[in-house]
Formats: structure tokens, sequence, C-alpha cells
């Protein structure tokens, strides 16, 4: 007032506007607190211009514990709507009425038509996870989560009615949700048994679109249909004695050949596929082992040599307490690996050569020390005892008679 020049947001506004609006946001955003000029707060806030004005409105929002609380117990004397007698239906108030409005439309779900600060609205902006839900005929909490998959929503406590989105950011997602179907619906429809459903998952031909397993609708099939109508057009009445047919499933867990090739070579016509007229699921569909290894061989798992089974390295060690083997792997001190057995086709952990040799750079037992310098295992345990030596306990775990290599071998080294 003593220059005459005002460099604020309000600059343009009339002092009563100016004063009025200063008291309204003023009294909104304290409440609660013991604020004697509300004048003050409200205009610290509005001389920083439209984004203070808009950032201190949406704390109110965010701040408010009551999720389900609405636009007017939130914005308390802030609140307008066209019925009702209020002098902020001014001219004058225009600007900050605009701004008001904008955060309502954007933390609200209203409808076209409502008529929100004045106006009506001509697009619904925001939706509720509630409403789309409704809409989308899913439960809500999943589709939360699916929400918050995809980044449209926060992952914070508060009910699905008060958990707005805009629609424009969710439209090619929801389009795409109306194409998606449930497991038990394709398993069903295509005969499927639930392994079969995970083999043709691996194989690509069903895909999920999200990661929240409470989602039930959430797959969709990659040319699974048309694949099932090729497969049928090619199969021949299966001809092969029994025990000599097996269906895809059963070909990819014996032979380690993943339906995917089996699939691709049957339908590039170098292999021959057979069907089971009694069997109306997806096994129906049959191969022979004997065409699959004449054309597909190359392909098979077989092992290396030098692989063991856990029992045998404990056997080659020393070590033949259960517990101690399986100590063994779980600390690490002995790696594992998964293999397919090629005579029976059982995923199953073995104990490779590396791993072996790994093992024997870094640690040794009294049977290991025995195979090196003679004597009796015995001897080699009891020097070791005498000497101060503990066996190792990684993770704190007993894993058996194992100690470090190179101070034991010194220890026990007779020369």
């Amino acid at each position: 007032m003593s220059t005459g020049a005002d460099t604020t947001w309000l600059s343009n506004a009339t002092i009563y506007s100016a004063a009025t609006f200063c008291r309204l946001l003023g009294k909104a955003v304290s409440k609660g607190d013991v604020e004697p000029d509300h004048h003050l707060v409200g205009f610290n806030i509005l001389k920083g211009g439209k984004e203070h004005f808009v950032h201190a409105l949406q704390d109110l929002i965010d701040r408010e514990e009551n999720h389900s609380k609405e636009l007017k117990g939130i914005f308390g004397g802030l609140f307008y709507r066209a019925s009702a007698v209020n002098s902020i239906d001014l001219p004058c108030f225009g600007p900050f009425v605009d701004v008001l409005r904008e955060v309502a439309i954007n933390n609200w779900q209203f409808d076209e038509g409502d008529i929100v600060y004045g106006k009506p609205v001509t697009n619904r902006v925001v939706c509720s996870v509630e409403t789309a839900a409704r809409e989308m005929g899913v439960p809500s909490d999943p589709l939360a989560l699916l929400l918050e998959e995809v980044g449209l929503i926060e992952p914070i406590p508060r009910v699905a009615m008060r958990r707005f989105f805009k629609i424009k950011d969710a439209t090619d997602l929801f389009e795409q949700m109306r194409h998606w179907v449930d497991a038990t619906h394709i398993r069903k429809s295509h005969g499927l048994s639930p392994r079969e459903f995970d083999a043709l998952v691996a194989a690509g031909f069903i895909s999920a679109q999200s990661n929240v397993t409470r989602l039930h609708r959430r797959w969709v099939l990659n040319g699974l249909a048309s694949l099932i109508k090729d497969l049928d057009t090619r199969a021949e009445p299966t001809t092969a004695g029994k025990g000599m047919s097996q269906s895809l499933l059963s070909t990819q867990t014996k032979t380690g050949v993943s339906i995917a090739d089996l699939v691709r070579a049957v339908t590039n016509g170098s292999l021959p596929l057979y069907l089971d007229p009694a069997d109306r699921g997806f096994s129906r569909f049959q191969l022979n082992l004997a065409d699959v290894r004449d054309v597909l061989g190359h392909l098979f798992e077989t092992p290396d040599e030098g692989w063991v089974g856990l029992s045998e390295f404990g056997r080659m060690i020393g070590i033949r307490e259960t517990q101690h083997l399986k100590a063994l792997s779980a600390t690490g001190t002995i790696k594992l690996e998964k293999h397919r057995n090629p005579k029976t086709g059982v995923i199953q952990e073995v104990v490779t050569r590396q791993a072996i040799e790994t093992f024997h750079k870094t640690f040794t037992t009294p049977k290991i020390l025995q195979s090196t310098f003679g004597g009796s295992s015995l001897t080699y345990r009891t020097k070791l005892e005498k000497a101060g030596l503990h066996p190792l306990r990684p993770e704190g775990r007993d894993i058996g008679s194992v100690y470090e290599k190179a101070i034991a071998t010194k220890t026990c080294d007779p020369n």
C-alpha cells in the first residue's frame, strides 16, 4: 500500500475478493490449528501464485484422514454449488473459483453434466476404483492392485470409492481388459489340464497380462485357438501300439524338448502327429517318441559325464548323514543344479563335476585327507581336534566334518 505496486498473484484481484479468499483458504488449511489470523495464512499461500494455491488445496485433500469425506466436508467454506447462495459467485472471484473447480474435478468423480462451481462438467475426468470395478465387472480390490501395478494410483490405504485415477490414462488398459479371460475358462474351453495350461503359458500360447493373481481375468490367448484347429487338421488317428504314443506334455517331460519346439516341428510338417479318438482334451494330440527322437534328437537333454546325486557326493567326501547333506546344500557349501534324468524324465538335483572341483579347491574332510595322505580318516580327525581346528559352521549350520582346506591340509600334511 505504501508503494502502490503489487508483484504477487493477487495483483489483478480486487481487495474485497483477495481478502475474502485469503480468509476462506486460511481457515480451510488451518483446520484444527490455533491460528489467530486466517487472512495472513491464506495470503502467504496465494501470493505465491496458482501453483501454490493448487498445492495447498491438494495437500488439504491428501491429509484428510477420513478418506470417505466428500468435497464439501474437506473444502469447507471454499465449497460452492450453483444452488448455493454464496458471494463467491460474483465475477471478481472468477480466477479463484476456476482453480477450485480444476482441483475438484481432478480429485472427485463427477459425471458429465454435473454442475461444479457453477459450470457443467463436459467430460468425466476422474473415476474411482469402485466405479471402474463395477463398470468392468471385477472386484475392486484386485483392480486396485492392477492400477497400482501400472502406476495409475499410489499404493495408499484408502477405500475404493476414494481412490481416483485419470480416465484418459486408463482408457487403453480398460479396452484391453475387455478381452482378458480367466484361466478356468481357457482350460475348460480348450480341454487343458493344469499342467498343460502351465506348459502352454511357458511356450507362449497363453500369457498373463498382470502379475496380480487375485485378478482372475488376466489371461489372453496368443493364437491358441487357431493352433488347436491346425493340430486337429494335421492329426491322424493313432496306430501306434500301447505305450508308443505320448501326449505333447508327456513328450516334453520325457525328452526335455519344449512344447513350443514340438509344435513347430508338427506345423512345419517334419513331425507326424496322431490323434487319440477316445480323448477330447488337449492330450488327444499324440506323438511317437521314436519319431521325436529321429526329428528332434539334437534337442534332447542329456547329462554330462560326472554328474552325481547329493547322497553319492556325500559318500565321496565321507559325509552320509541326511541332515548334514541338506545343510551343505542349504548353505551353498556345495551348489546343486536341476537337470532331467534322460531315462525317467524326472527333474532331479545333482552335483556337477564343476561343483565338485570348486568344493575341493576350498574345503576338505577327514576322508579327503585320507585319500590324499593315506592312513585312516580317524587319524586326521584326531589331528585336527588336537590342533584346535573345528568343523566349519556356515550360517551356524552343522554341515558335518568339513574344514577349510588350506589350514587343515597344512596341519595334517605328514611331510
